[in-house]
């Protein structure tokens, strides 16, 4: 991307901000960020749009782990919440073209619940090491599984631009390997709680 080209960006971005409240001057800035992904290849855009949907899923982990949600409702809350609402979020900002309708979307979904239940079995929720642990290695591997799905940047080049919010999270991207292995038994088993 040139400098003239940042700076008309910059420039439009700025007049469309002037008397916005909040919720539309993200809006825009994550349209300016989207635009420097296409067209420079910056990351920001996804270190910008995570946080949202990174909280939602904490706080439906934590209720789940208290006992106030079943593993049921926790799969399908993370799926409308979580993975749907960031694969719309991409869409939204022509990041990328996700139907989360499809079986491919859906596939998704079957993969990953198993795999989460298994991340919170046995953890304490006021063990905030081990619950940052399961959160972080459980979020990472949904983008993960979207990203490779829909062609987007994996998360080691995404790396540079990620803030870890906890050594925790730390830990988790330098082993760079999200997936939560179980046994062939314990995937069965975790599909017939979630139904």
């Amino acid at each position: 991307m040139t400098f003239e080209r940042r700076r008309e960006l910059r420039r439009k971005y700025r007049r469309a901000i002037k008397g916005a409240n909040q919720q539309e001057t993200q809006h825009q800035w994550l349209i300016l960020l989207a635009a420097f992904y296409h067209e420079d290849d910056d990351y920001r855009f996804f270190m910008d749009i995570r946080s949202r949907f990174r909280s939602n899923g904490a706080s439906l982990d934590d209720e789940y782990l208290r006992g106030n949600i079943t593993a049921r409702q926790l799969v399908r809350r993370l799926k409308t919440r979580v993975a749907e609402a960031y694969a719309l979020a991409l869409n939204r900002y022509g990041v990328a073209e996700i139907d989360v309708e499809t079986p491919k979307f859906r596939a998704i979904i079957r993969k990953l619940g198993p795999e989460i239940l298994q991340a919170f079995e046995g953890v304490d929720p006021d063990d905030s090491t081990l619950f940052c642990l399961a959160m972080a290695k459980t979020w990472h591997r949904a983008v993960q599984l979207i990203h490779d799905a829909y062609g987007l940047p994996p998360i080691r080049r995404l790396r540079r631009k990620l803030n870890e919010e906890s050594d925790a999270e730390t830990t988790i991207l330098d082993g760079d390997d999200f997936e939560t292995t179980m046994t062939p038994r314990q995937r069965t088993d975790w599909e017939a709680v979630i139904g």
